[in-house]
């Protein structure tokens, strides 16, 4: 304890972090400024923290919590799609939370609340143990800040387990890969131009994510640029050759020479009309933009889109375009392209490239292989 003549203060460590509590004695006399601080230390001799709010409401919090990440996205170094996900299971915990007690207070939240809220979010329909994992790693965060802002002393996600849900990666077989590939080839012959189409034989031909291509811009804009933000860019340079993409804090650029052509296909520009006889053109932005909105085309719509198109094609409806991604990566190692070049291409390190052919290697590419044997 350090005597001040006007102020009071100490010193605790929370958490191994050593923070100070300040109160003014409101006094310059001695005599009175020591009686004062007698008070405080009998009053905070016990108290573990005394910077906690122990009566601070999750609704007033969840709201300054949200600020803070808005403030985050608008400095770049959170996506937008965290904060949305960020007020989607917020939102949800909340509704979860107000429905069982009604309105609640941070320190009255429990473990056993963090287990309840568990077991309702599986009983909805929809939700995986992929999407409760996300959601319970949005709160360990949210209680996260909670505790290192001192408005809690203890998280209710302490020992709480996070399952992993299992990752459903369902590579192309040769047959099917060829019947797609086909398929879209005389597609892109056609002088109809179908947008969806024109998407996912760009993913064939460059193994990119439909998350990247969503948000492929026709040039480079003005904050698209540098590594060090969640942001997301991607975009073609001026003369449709290659793509730069800069997804998931990783840069890189791939060619796109072989399919230059198909971009000179796309429309660039809609004619607008306001009023009666006035006209006026505008420009997309996005190379797979919706013309109403002008923002990228809706992810799970597309998603949808890509299922009927294998049911269509009388292919795995299990496949994803996530797939396509991986079907790319066995096509070319199949066909003798060296590891390093692909993983330069898909944005994943050699080993991870490497991993993932040892482990998707069919029957069918194994029997070829050990078959060599007899041609000693």
């Amino acid at each position: 304890m350090v005597n001040i003549i006007s102020i009071y203060q100490s010193s605790f460590e929370i958490d191994g972090r050593l923070k100070r509590f300040q109160k003014t004695l409101k006094t310059k006399d001695e005599k009175v400024a020591k009686k004062r601080q007698q008070i405080y230390d009998r009053k905070y001799e016990d108290l573990k923290n005394p910077f906690l709010n122990t009566k601070e409401l999750f609704s007033k919090t969840k709201e300054e919590y949200i600020e803070y990440r808005e403030k985050q996205v608008k400095r770049l170094i959170r996506s937008q799609r965290t904060l949305d996900s960020d007020k989607g299971v917020l939102k949800s915990f909340e509704d979860f939370i107000k429905n069982k007690y009604g309105e609640i207070y941070l320190n009255e939240i429990r473990k056993k609340d963090i287990e309840d809220y568990k077991e309702k979010r599986l009983e909805q329909d929809g939700v995986s143990v992929t999407t409760l994992g996300v959601n319970l790693r949005h709160l360990k965060s949210f209680f996260s800040y909670l505790k290192k802002k001192d408005k809690i002393e203890n998280s209710p996600m302490e020992g709480v387990e996070i399952e992993a849900g299992e990752r459903r990666e369902f590579v192309p077989l040769d047959e099917d890969w060829k019947t797609l590939y086909e398929y879209l080839s005389e597609e892109m012959k056609s002088p109809r131009y179908d947008w969806f189409k024109t998407l996912i034989w760009i993913l064939v031909n460059t193994g990119m994510r439909m998350g990247e291509a969503r948000i492929l811009k026709w040039k480079q804009g003005k904050s698209d640029y540098g590594r060090k933000m969640a942001k997301n860019y991607v975009y073609l340079s001026p003369d449709f050759s290659k793509i730069t993409i800069y997804y998931k804090r990783s840069l890189r650029t791939i060619p796109v020479e072989h399919i230059k052509e198909i971009f000179k296909k796309i429309p660039k520009s809609k004619i607008v009309y306001k009023g009666k006889s006035r006209e006026q053109k505008v420009e997309f932005v996005y190379v797979f933009e919706n013309p109403i909105s002008r923002t990228p085309h809706d992810h799970p719509n597309m998603t949808r889109m890509f299922k009927t198109l294998m049911k269509d094609l009388n292919l795995n409806e299990q496949y994803t375009p996530h797939s396509l991604r991986h079907g790319f990566v066995s096509f070319l190692a199949n066909n003798g392209e060296s590891i390093f070049n692909i993983s330069k291409i898909v944005g994943h390190s050699v080993k991870e490239v490497t991993e993932f052919i040892y482990a998707h290697h069919t029957p069918k590419n194994l029997e070829k292989t050990i078959s060599k044997i007899t041609e000693v």
